[in-house]
């Protein structure tokens, strides 16, 4: 992969989440990998965790939750880059996700403008 393109990585159950998403990255100049549960992800993030610059991650997911992704992508990564994604309200949830390291979270839905924002801040700090 090129490197001057950040690389995100999209994980949600939905395949038009993954595919709206995919499309606003790419052509915002990122390149995007796309898992559709949290297994997938780990094993993605597992394959290039230096390549990874940020992950997008649904909360409700059947399987395994966002929550536990998170924990396991924090097992490979203690520094992994991680917003949350949710059409819930799982406030309990996302506090303790935030609490253990999260960047931030959006509800969804979510604009392209709010998206593309939330990505520049991370990349800016």
């Amino acid at each position: 992969m090129s490197d001057d393109k950040k690389t995100i990585l999209v994980v949600d159950d939905e395949p038009t989440i993954r595919l709206l998403f995919s499309r606003i990255l790419t052509k915002s100049n990122y390149n995007v990998l796309t898992a559709e549960n949290g297994y997938k992800a780990v094993d993605i993030y597992k394959e290039e965790p230096n390549n990874i610059d940020l992950v997008i991650l649904d909360m409700a997911m059947p399987g395994i939750s966002g929550e536990q992704t998170f924990n396991l992508l924090k097992e490979i990564d203690d520094n992994v880059k991680a917003y949350i994604l949710s059409g819930y309200n799982l406030k309990g949830d996302i506090d303790r996700i935030l609490e253990a390291g999260a960047l931030g979270y959006f509800q969804k839905p979510v604009s392209r403008a709010n998206l593309l924002q939330f990505i520049e801040d991370v990349f800016k700090s």
